[in-house]
């Protein structure tokens, strides 16, 4: 539900800050990783299973914080803020558990965010506000709920990385790949 580009904006904010921070992805593919790289390159990158030995091994290259790209489930990682994404599209999804549905939680824990983000892509008002809703009769207070668009603003060339104008497109027929894993 975008918890990359919050992860990348998250990092950016703690260098501006003058903290250097290390992104930790589990990495399932390299896209993440590469993607973090290139949105961030002051920040130390790394991926993997074992999440605790990666951040030793980054604080002992100067890393001074660490942040999680899609950690909030790990419960054996302490923290000092802690933030949930909630795709605004994905909540008529059944309310089972993986391996049954698509949940790896319950819904309850979001009780234990510092901040809850409702992202949304294409979700009309409606449904948004009823994911808000639903998370207030939770007891998550307005002053901790964020809603946040995703949306598309650049497009790159895949073989010059050159970026194309949004508009340059209009009447083209385009090929599109996406990493993600709901674009």
């Amino acid at each position: 539900p975008g918890t990359t580009p919050l992860a990348s904006w998250r990092s950016r904010r703690c260098l501006g800050m003058g903290v250097r921070p290390v992104i930790w992805l589990r990495g399932y593919g390299a896209d993440g990783a590469t993607l973090h790289a290139e949105r961030v390159p002051q920040a130390i990158v790394v991926t993997g299973r074992a999440r605790c030995e990666a951040v030793r091994r980054a604080a002992g290259l100067g890393a001074e914080v660490a942040v999680l790209d899609d950690g909030f489930q790990r419960l054996d990682v302490a923290r000092r803020l802690d933030v949930l994404l909630v795709s605004a599209e994905s909540v008529a999804a059944p309310p089972w558990l993986l391996p049954a549905g698509p949940w790896r939680e319950a819904w309850s824990a979001a009780r234990r965010a510092d901040l809850v983000v409702v992202t949304t892509k294409c979700a009309a008002t409606g449904p948004v506000c009823g994911v808000i809703a639903r998370l207030q009769a939770l007891g998550i207070s307005r002053a901790h709920l964020a809603v946040a668009e995703l949306r598309l603003v650049r497009l790159t060339e895949l073989d010059t990385g050159r970026p194309v104008p949004l508009p340059a497109l209009r009447g083209s027929r385009v090929l599109v790949a996406c990493a993600l894993a709901h674009p």
